[in-house]
């Protein structure tokens, strides 16, 4: 990454990856202009399962393992985390709300006060707020505006979408993190960070299905217009494909995820289509010669299952009445993206434009860290420079001048 230590401003920050079977955690230094990475780490996420807690003690021992050894390679110590949730955690609802415009135009302190009262009524209802994103506003009875800041009328109306987690998943989460000598200021929906990191511009605007397919649950999001429109998950992934193989072949889990990783595809030549896949009992030590299965038998065995994934989503968004209409893209991410072939299968499927999405931000990736099963930690980087950027009372229009001035002093000098 671009080094950021010539900036006045920047801040270090540690985000973790806490909605995969493994605990992915990245340190990194952000400032306007630039991010460098510090330090990260990947463990496996014992006492984690589809991103919410299942046994405390393995839980602890793993987000101090990850964090530890992030610090490690960073070489300094970190006290608060940034922690992205599964999206089998999170619920989505949308919420009205209106604001008597005071001063005689809507000023930030006016928007303020209905996100406050949207969060007010999640804190009503025992849910803890994620996300509230602004999905259109209205001034008395107008049509819809896009930015209100600065209008005049007597009351403001705005819809936002929230994205929202239970107190007692959150309450789990934070205690085992405190156990670790760490504290949790910020929570991410991990779909939306992965957006953030591998969606280009264009696709937020034309309705881009973003497909995240992890190793117990499949999370997705619809983007349309430059706004997350709708998100949520189903129980498939990665494990069932596992399973299935571990099931038909008649062997245990370890050896079938291994064989999964090791002939991970479902393009094959006629000649790699007879081949046989020979492999060895990990408990015996000793070479399977009997009922050995060929490349095109696992082939068949693995795309099955993701046609069920990719057949049961589609399914879960006609029942949310979404149109297929909306959607001009797909993007698939998460580990079992990098099955050879699945975005072919995915274009068959779904008659759209598909494409693997590699992480594009932040800038500079290091080419180690560059794939897709690490798309929602370096989103959440990316989604913290951006707050950062925020905090800091930058628009991308003065931020530019900033740096233009930064540049005039050192031409000048």
């Amino acid at each position: 990454m671009v080094a950021s230590n010539i900036y006045k401003n920047r801040q270090v920050v540690c985000c973790v990856d806490f909605s995969s079977s493994k605990l992915i955690c990245i340190i990194a230094n952000i400032g306007i202009d630039a991010i460098e990475i510090l330090g990260y780490s990947h463990t496996e996420a014992k006492g984690i399962s589809a991103g919410a807690i299942s046994d405390v003690k393995l839980a602890q021992k793993s987000i101090a393992n990850s964090v530890a050894e992030a610090e490690k390679m960073a070489g300094i110590n970190i006290e608060n985390v940034i922690v992205s949730l599964n999206e089998s955690q999170l619920k989505s609802s949308y919420q009205n709300a209106s604001e008597k415009i005071q001063k005689g135009a809507v000023q930030n302190e006016t928007i303020s006060n209905l996100v406050s009262k949207v969060r007010n009524y999640c804190f009503k209802h025992n849910k803890e707020p994620i996300h509230i994103m602004p999905m259109q506003y209205r001034i008395d009875d107008s049509n819809i505006i896009a930015n209100p800041r600065y209008m005049s009328g007597e009351k403001l109306f705005a819809k936002f979408h929230l994205i929202t987690a239970s107190q007692t998943t959150i309450l789990n989460i934070e205690n085992c993190f405190k156990k670790s000598k760490l504290s949790v200021p910020k929570y991410v929906s991990s779909i939306f960070a992965s957006s953030v990191a591998c969606l280009k511009e264009n696709e937020l605007k034309i309705g881009t299905l973003l497909i995240d397919i992890g190793s117990e649950s499949t999370s997705f999001c619809l983007f349309y217009d430059d706004k997350l429109c709708y998100r949520s998950s189903i129980a498939l992934g990665g494990l069932n494909i596992t399973k299935d193989i571990s099931s038909i072949l008649g062997i245990n889990l370890a050896i079938a995820e291994k064989i999964k990783i090791l002939n991970n595809t479902i393009i094959l030549s006629p000649i790699e289509e007879q081949e046989v896949i020979k492999y060895r009992n990990l408990e015996m030590l000793q070479e399977i010669t009997n009922k050995l299965p060929t490349r095109l038998e696992l082939s068949a065995i693995i795309q099955a299952r993701l046609e069920e994934i990719f057949e049961t989503l589609s399914n879960h968004l006609k029942s949310a009445k979404i149109s297929f209409e909306m959607i001009s893209n797909i993007v698939l991410i998460g580990g079992v993206s990098q099955t050879l072939g699945i975005d072919k299968l995915a274009k068959q499927i779904y008659q759209k434009n598909t494409r693997i999405g590699y992480p594009i931000k932040p800038n500079n990736i290091p080419a180690e860290f560059n794939n897709t099963t690490n798309t929602t930690a370096l989103g959440m980087i990316t989604f913290m420079q951006n707050e950062f950027i925020k905090n800091q009372g930058l628009t991308p229009e003065n931020n530019e001048n900033w740096l233009k001035k930064i540049l005039n002093k050192f031409i000048k000098e």
